[in-house]
């Protein structure tokens, strides 16, 4: 019984943890070294009262690879009715790395692609795997995280992303 009241609690603070850090996401993300297209730090406040669908990625995972086209048809899609932006937020890849990647998919997106070249995001938000998606709000809170795949440009989806921001 005495182990039981230990480990309860330990098992309760490991499960809430990550409840926690979320809270201060968006900061954190603020914080690092981010390079937009043009390899300069981004510059958040062009994303200030957004709602934002921010992707991280990888050039080495096929599911965030394969996702990507349907990302950027979503910005393009719902950006149009809603202040909204997807930013994919690549890890680990250098500016050059990227330029011929795309050029080998002969595909650009128009959504914004972030460089993390020193994949700090990936241990500092304890990214549990990619791709991982965080919908932020335009006050900055993480309100919902999706792990693993999905078909973004779906009308299932995009109900599904406008009804969790009519509910914020």
């Amino acid at each position: 019984m005495k182990k039981l009241l230990i480990a309860l609690p330990l098992l309760l603070l490991s499960l809430l943890s990550p409840l926690v850090v979320w809270a201060q996401d968006l900061d954190e993300i603020k914080q690092q070294l981010l390079l937009d297209e043009q390899s300069q730090p981004v510059d958040w406040t062009e994303y200030q009262g957004k709602w934002l669908l921010v992707n991280f990625w990888a050039t080495w995972c096929p599911p965030c690879v394969h996702e990507l086209p349907a990302l950027d048809k979503l910005d393009q899609s719902l950006g149009k009715e809603r202040p909204f932006r997807v930013l994919a937020i690549n890890l680990g890849d250098s500016r050059q790395q990227l330029d011929a990647f795309w050029e080998k998919m002969k595909w650009t997106p128009s959504m914004p692609i972030i460089s993390d070249e020193e994949n700090q995001l990936l241990t500092s938000l304890r990214l549990k795997g990619l791709p991982s998606s965080w919908l932020i709000s335009p006050d900055g809170q993480v309100v919902e995280t999706i792990s693993g795949m999905k078909e973004w440009d779906s009308q299932e989806t995009m109900d599904s992303l406008k009804a969790r921001m009519d509910q914020h």
